[in-house]
């Protein structure tokens, strides 16, 4: 099966494999494995529109549109009641007519969702680094760059207060891992790892010639997103900015390092946002 025929038209699968595959979703319900195979079971044209309710939330939300008989011309509306004035403009409109009239809509991915919704409005930006200095303060800078109206901060830096620093812990050790739709599952690592005890970054920055910081658990190469979201949010209230920074889950496959965020109407956004399907992540006690 060549490339073009792999991504628009229905895989060939026998009906005693497709049973098999049905019994073995309904035993898995609400996981990774789940997901799979009920992706399998669209992309070969074998699937109930009951099903769907198996599928990853991003390989679900062009089928939620199908469902309710969204358009183009309806999304792009939905966009600009959330402050998307540019929403569904020629291009836009031509991405997501191209999403909603493919025969299998839940082959589509954030990869082709979020640019065709938003297009430079979504920030891509790395939250794992390899070097163990995740960049909190990068983000919270071009989280204020895509702000509209604009704001302009000053300086902006962080340091890290090392309190005990890294110490190697020896396994066997239960830990929990992130899955593509953003739950998570346990599992034993019985290699060394390195835990930052008491060690936390402090994020300086200015604006209008005022100081003002907060701080962030220091996560080995993993960035805080919450507390950089949390923090930002919290001085976009106070300076009366109308938007605030949501971050969507992972794709299904994982983001390789990268998270997506937006800045948007704090008032209308959410409820747009569910009415499209579109999955963000909702932080604990925020």
């Amino acid at each position: 099966m060549g490339r073009d025929r792999y991504e628009s038209e229905t895989w060939t699968i026998e009906y005693p494999l497709v049973e098999a595959l049905r019994r073995a979703m309904y035993g898995q319900t609400d996981n990774y494995a789940a997901q799979k195979i009920a992706a399998t079971l669209f992309n070969c044209g074998r699937a109930d529109a009951k099903d769907s309710i198996f599928l990853h939330p991003w390989n679900r939300v062009v089928f939620c549109w199908r469902e309710q008989a969204l358009t183009a011309l309806k999304i792009g509306e939905l966009l600009r009641s959330a402050g998307f004035e540019q929403a569904c403009e020629a291009e836009s409109g031509l991405a997501l007519d191209k999403l909603l009239n493919h025969p299998i809509p839940s082959r589509y991915t954030k990869w082709e969702i979020l640019p065709a919704l938003f297009g430079e409005h979504c920030l891509d930006f790395s939250v794992r680094e390899d070097t163990f200095c995740p960049e909190h303060d990068g983000l919270f800078r071009e989280l204020s760059e895509k702000a509209v109206p604009r704001i302009t901060l000053g300086t902006i830096s962080q340091v890290l207060d090392e309190g005990e620093g890294m110490v190697e812990m020896q396994g066997p050790f239960d830990v929990a891992v992130q899955l593509g739709d953003g739950k998570t599952a346990d599992m034993v690592l019985n290699s060394g790892i390195y835990e930052q005890l008491s060690s936390f970054w402090i994020v300086r920055y200015t604006f209008e010639d005022r100081e003002y910081k907060f701080s962030a658990e220091a996560l080995g190469t993993c960035m805080d997103i919450k507390a950089v979201i949390t923090n930002f949010n919290k001085f976009m209230q106070m300076i009366n900015h109308p938007q605030r920074a949501f971050q969507f889950i992972a794709d299904s496959g994982g983001d390789g390092g990268y998270s997506n965020f937006i800045l948007a109407n704090s008032s209308t956004f959410p409820e747009v946002a569910r009415e499209l399907s579109i999955p963000l992540v909702e932080f604990e006690g925020t």
